[in-house]
This record gives structure tokens, sequence and C-alpha cells, in this order.
């Protein structure tokens, strides 16, 4: 009679009460909830991390070609007499000389062993919406695509010492030194965007830069 009451117990004891369930229920529901609470918020960083990395390595890529063609500029035509000296070109009017703009830039690179800067050979960079565009030859190309409205600028200067200079450059003969400044922003759902700028001095070469 005693064992068969103990049996009895232990079978009742065995199961779970409804409460019982819906607590355990609720505990997992919790646990499951901020486990991807937790796993949402590292992939979203991991995401942003990524993200700036490209970002700011696309900048670097950019900064490196521009610094490299811009320092290697050559004067538009030495066969002709005189010599057209200039080294930056007027975008609409290559065949003219002009300033860089803040945002605009365009010079030529000889390549072909002539003396002068022919079609093929005139490169620009500017800023189009976010994007800085690399053209060339009438061929058009995105370095980076992240770049903030303010995200580019050119300062022309006449030495390192009077960069940004105080007396505005107006005819470009002066131009001894480019300092060019690239900004790029990556943005996080619910934050501000972090930016992130590079800068770099150029010397021209043709025009008796420093190395």
């Amino acid at each position: 009679m005693v064992n068969r009451a103990r049996r009895h117990f232990w079978k009742e004891a065995a199961g779970f009460t409804l409460v019982e369930v819906l607590v355990a229920a609720t505990m997992m529901f919790a646990v499951l909830f901020a486990l991807y609470a937790i796993f949402d918020v590292s992939v979203r960083a991991f995401g942003y991390g990524g993200d700036r990395l490209e970002a700011v390595g696309n900048a670097r890529l950019a900064l490196g070609r521009m610094e490299r063609e811009i320092r290697a500029a050559y004067p538009y035509d030495l066969t002709s007499d005189p010599p057209r000296r200039f080294l930056f070109l007027d975008p609409a009017d290559p065949t003219k000389p002009a300033v860089p703009t803040a945002t605009r830039i365009a010079f030529g690179n000889e390549t072909g062993g002539d003396r002068n800067i022919g079609a093929t050979e005139v490169i620009g960079y500017y800023l189009s919406g976010h994007d800085l565009k690399r053209s060339k030859g009438g061929s058009v190309q995105t370095l980076v695509d992240s770049v903030p409205t303010d995200g580019l600028q050119f300062t022309t200067c006449r030495s390192p010492d009077d960069c940004p200079p105080a007396l505005a450059i107006t005819d470009e003969s002066e131009i001894r030194l480019l300092r060019i400044e690239l900004s790029v922003e990556v943005r996080q759902r619910g934050q501000d965007p972090t930016r992130q700028t590079l800068a770099t001095d150029v010397y021209l070469r043709n025009r008796g830069g420093q190395p």
C-alpha cells in the first residue's frame, strides 16, 4: 500500500503545471530575444567596420593616384612657337590654361613622347554628387562613392609656407603646389555619419617643385 502510494506520488510529481510551463517559455523567449539583440548589434558593427575600412581604403588609393598624376602634369605643348607651358587646363576647353577650382581640376600626362598633350592624355578629377570621378580621353570612372558634398578640396599655392595663399591665385603659372583634401563618410543606422579626411601636398615636377 505504501509502495503504491509512493509510486502514485512520483507519477504526479513528474509533470509540470501550466504556470511552470508558461514561466519556462517566457524565460526561454527572453533569452532568445537577448541573444538576437546581441547578434544583431554584432552584425551591424561588423558591417559598419567593413564599410568604413573599404571607404577609407578606396579614398587612400584615389588620393595616391591623384598625387602621382598631378605631380607629373606636363606642359600643354612644348613643340609650339612659343612653347605653351601651362600645366592646368580649362575642363571646358583643354587648349586653354585655367586655375583649378576647389572641386575640379584638369591637366595632362604626356605618354606618347611627342612633348605635347593630346586629347586622350587629358585627365580630370571632380566631384559629382557623392562620387569622386576621374575622366580621361572621354571615359569616366568612379573612384570613391562615399564623399560628402564638401569632401573634395583642391587648394592652389605658391609655396608650402603660403598654403592656403594669403592672396588668391588667379594666374595658372603661379601654381607651384597643390593641396588635396579628400573626405569620406560612413553611415550607421541610428547614428550620425563618421567622417575621415585624408590630405596631401603635391609639388609639381615640371614647374620646379620638390620631388
